[in-house]
């Protein structure tokens, strides 16, 4: 008799065994089942009674109730998100990244987690592409990965809205037209973050986000040597010409720094304007002469 395996017993053994993270969401999890679906069969066993392409609904539903009723399954981010229960307690840092892949902890979050800052923060900060726009990046990555793909629907991210604490914090989204996606970082279960550099650039750019301009301020002061080629380098590529101004004018007027870098993006800064070092406050006339912004922190 030839040996067989069931898919309730197959989806069981990847969630235990395969998936890579302490969380999954509803789309990854549909997404298992359509590959054993694909594939009709786990680990060379056969699986018993499928007999169709994709998942119906009703499968979906029922299989993912038999995975919570085995306790498989906990609850995280509850209808979103869930803990698998033979892994390590995930954090709300994981939770939150596993709701769209197109998405990274920012602003504050990012702090913390590059060690920047000794707050500890009751809110998670968030940047995320528009919900259309996650849906067809996840589309068009689906698309390759199941060729004959007919029902795309279960297989999306899904809009979430906060209407509770996540682990004790509060999550603030912040939604982008233009998102470009970052990459899970290798062991930390599934967290996508801001690089080092980019995290210095945001705390420029909005400082009310990061704890605000004085507390900036400090991190700057404590942390911007050593860190200063990442800094220099991640603005001098990506940042504009105000980015540059504010950014030169922290690390040389304000942290005493020098860097060759720094020196070429005095040939670019913008005279005239009203220009100044933190957007959300109002314009003061303190000014910086070599980097032509009001200093109105």
């Amino acid at each position: 008799m030839n040996k067989t395996i069931s898919l309730r017993e197959a989806v069981r053994l990847i969630l235990l065994n395969r998936h890579p993270k302490p969380v999954i969401a509803l789309h990854e999890f549909n997404e298992h089942l359509y590959q054993l679906y694909q594939d009709k069969s786990y680990d060379g066993l056969p699986i018993g009674k499928i007999q169709t392409a994709e998942p119906d609904g009703r499968i979906l539903s029922d299989i993912l109730s038999d995975m919570l009723y085995q306790g498989i399954l906990l609850p995280a981010i509850d209808g979103y998100v869930w803990q698998i229960s033979n892994r390590d307690i995930s954090t709300a840092q994981q939770q939150v990244c596993d709701l769209t892949p197109y998405s990274h902890l920012s602003c504050l979050s990012a702090m913390e987690w590059h060690g920047l800052t000794d707050r500890i923060p009751h809110v998670l900060h968030v940047t995320q592409a528009k919900l259309s726009a996650a849906r067809k990046l996840h589309e068009q990555y689906l698309r390759t990965r199941f060729p004959d793909l007919t029902t795309v629907l279960p297989l999306l991210p899904r809009g979430f809205v906060p209407h509770e604490k996540i682990d004790g914090k509060t999550l603030i989204q912040h939604a982008r037209t233009k998102y470009r996606p970052r990459s899970e970082l290798h062991g930390s279960g599934g967290v996508r973050v801001t690089s080092l550099g980019e995290t210095f650039l945001d705390m420029l750019r909005e400082p009310d986000l990061c704890g605000g301009y004085s507390h900036v301020e400090d991190v700057f002061r404590e942390r911007a040597a050593e860190h200063l080629p990442v800094i220099v380098k991640t603005v001098d590529r990506e940042g504009t010409g105000i980015d540059k101004a504010r950014t030169g004018y922290m690390l040389e007027e304000v942290c005493g720094l020098s860097h060759r870098t720094i020196e070429k993006w005095k040939d670019t800064v913008q005279r005239g304007g009203s220009r100044k070092l933190v957007s959300s406050n109002p314009y003061k006339n303190v000014f910086s002469e070599v980097w032509c912004i009001s200093i109105n922190n």
